[in-house]
């Protein structure tokens, strides 16, 4: 199962790698500005935004790749202190919206419930 993670950071990557490896998923990450090229080319499972990466209009974005990757899950991820974000990334319609600690917890365990229905 491939995976994409949407971040411009570096100290979230090791993290998210190590979490996918042990999942079993093959994680791609890009910048914002790449996402949705990345997201027809990989046809992943999940997509993962860090709303701390400079996104213009997440809405948007949620939109273009659901229709990049039909069926994907978009999960959106961010400092709790950044409210408006959370709700922005609710309002979009992500699947999850979690705090970055949530996150770093519980990223390895949602991409293996997804690969695991993937089959």
């Amino acid at each position: 199962m491939n995976a994409l993670l949407i971040s411009t950071d570096l100290m979230a990557l090791s993290a998210a790698d190590g979490a996918a490896q042990r999942a079993g998923v093959a994680l791609r990450t890009v910048a914002p500005n790449g996402a949705v090229e990345a997201a027809g080319q990989d046809a992943p499972r999940v997509v993962a935004i860090d709303l701390t990466a400079p996104i213009e209009d997440l809405a948007a974005l949620v939109e273009q790749l659901r229709e990049a990757a039909p069926g994907v899950a978009v999960m959106a991820y961010g400092p709790h202190v950044h409210e408006a974000r959370l709700q922005a990334a609710q309002e979009a319609g992500c699947e999850h919206v979690l705090s970055r600690g949530q996150f770093h917890k519980g990223f390895g365990a949602l991409l293996a419930g997804y690969a695991a229905s993937a089959g």
